[in-house]
């Protein structure tokens, strides 16, 4: 299907501009970081590294590597591109383990994030009496959690007797006290030194305080790292949010996690900023709701697919969206991302214009995988291709930009990416694998 859609492609370009670094009262915030640093960030280390390259050989190692790569061939390539995309595939620029999350919800006016890992592994929980929904998502040693509270649980303006914005440490040492938070903890060894937190002021952000405990797994001694953002919008009286990453390690001296603080914090943005320049939209019949740019016009229909639609606006960025079948004998319950991006690679190795940027992240909105893959030429024309399912059907939009457009990448990006599902399938309500990890989420969660 991609390769049908790349004709239809006309790039525009937008540059983005640094500008200042966080101002937030937070220990570890650095000042040399730009506030946007967050857009094209990914966090890297040597055991990410490590796995990427032990998973290739291994693979070149396998009877399934042969029959991969005759695969390509059938499909266009010769030897070389063949084993180009096999190996891209593992530590290339769109390898499936080095990459972005963004994390959208649309409770209230809704909300989104970035965090610089791929998280392909989400277990969900949903409260009906409480009201809030539970994100967990996790990355090789990260776990990124989300959860969105209806704001009445809360007093509206206090925590604990006292106001939001004069929550000192001793409060949240104390808070640890309480039964809930003796149960909720049970399985950790920690002192109260180890728990550290206060308010902080950020723009945007209200009732807002950061908290982190630090502590070791009874059972086996590793450690745990939990750091946390809780804070409501200024513009939304109905919704709270908790925004946190627990890892396994904490380097000496930290009181936070400086991930969370430098670019997960900057990323938090509430889903009506796109209202600006955006709109959402939907096909007649179909499952998706999806966003355009304010004065898109649909100058094309796509005959080809079930359903499709070709957007152009006067600036000439043109998007292309396409609702087809999912193929059947893929299995309405696959969520086929990996062969997806594996398209992409190929159109990529394939391609004479000479793309030198890739990029790409997962999208989970409500809860429901998605994935946004970036090409970019040296004129900075480029496109941005986004893909979800529900099931049962696909939807592709893909856009292509040029340098002219008086937009920032970030706004294409954050309008391609927020996609609602009409009805959400029951499957994706509670956990989802994109990546064959169950069995290790669930050792680690019975840890």
């Amino acid at each position: 299907m991609i390769r049908k859609t790349i004709a239809l492609s006309v790039y525009i370009s937008l540059i983005t501009g640094l500008v200042g670094a966080v101002d937030v009262n937070i220990p570890g915030a650095a000042h040399r970081i730009p506030i946007n640093a967050y857009e094209s960030y990914i966090h890297s280390d040597s055991s990410i590294k490590n796995i990427q390259e032990g998973a290739l050989r291994d693979f070149q190692k396998s009877k399934e590597y042969d029959k991969t790569k005759q695969l390509y061939i059938d499909n266009g390539l010769n030897e070389k591109e063949a084993e180009t995309v096999i190996r891209d595939s593992y530590v290339g620029p769109l390898n499936m383990y080095e990459g972005q999350t963004e994390i959208i919800d649309h409770s209230g006016k809704g909300i989104r994030f970035l965090v610089p890992y791929m998280s392909y592994y989400k277990v969900q929980e949903n409260n009906i009496t409480d009201k809030f929904t539970a994100y967990d998502i996790f990355s090789n040693d990260i776990m990124i959690n989300l959860i969105v509270e209806n704001k009445q649980n809360w007093q509206s303006s206090d925590y604990m007797g006292k106001s939001f914005d004069s929550i000192t440490e001793d409060d949240l040492r104390k808070d640890y006290k309480r039964p809930i938070n003796i149960k909720e903890f049970n399985s950790l060894s920690y002192k109260p030194e180890d728990i550290h937190g206060a308010s902080f002021s950020y723009a945007g952000l209200i009732d807002s305080y950061w908290d982190s405990l630090y502590g070791k797994i009874k059972k086996n001694n590793k450690a745990q790292f939990y750091s946390n953002l809780n804070f409501a919008f200024d513009n939304d009286s109905t919704i709270r949010y908790h925004v946190g990453i627990t890892e396994a390690k904490r380097d000496m001296g930290q009181v936070i996690s400086p991930i969370l603080v430098n670019y997960v914090l900057p990323s938090i943005k509430p889903l009506t900023d796109s209202n600006v320049y955006s709109h959402t939209t939907k096909i007649d019949g179909e499952n998706f709701i999806y966003r355009i740019l304010n004065d898109a016009k649909v100058s094309a229909t796509l005959a080809d697919f079930k359903s499709g639609l070709f957007y152009k606006s006067p600036s000439g960025i043109t998007q292309t969206i396409f609702i087809d079948f999912i193929a059947k004998e893929g299995g309405t319950d696959s969520i086929t991302l990996a062969s997806f991006i594996d398209e992409v690679i190929m159109n990529a190795v394939q391609s004479p214009e000479g793309y030198v940027h890739f990029s790409k992240r997962i999208v989970w909105n409500d809860g429901i995988p998605g994935i946004l893959v970036e090409q970019e030429k040296a004129n900075k024309e480029g496109r941005m291709i986004f893909y979800i399912q529900d099931g049962t059907t696909a939807l592709t939009s893909i856009l292509s930009y040029n340098r002219n457009m008086s937009y920032t990448k970030e706004q294409l990006r954050n309008m391609l990416t927020d996609v609602k599902l009409v009805t959400i399938p029951e499957k994706f309500k509670g956990n989802v694998d994109l990546a064959n990890i169950e069995d290790i989420v669930k050792k680690d969660l019975e840890k």
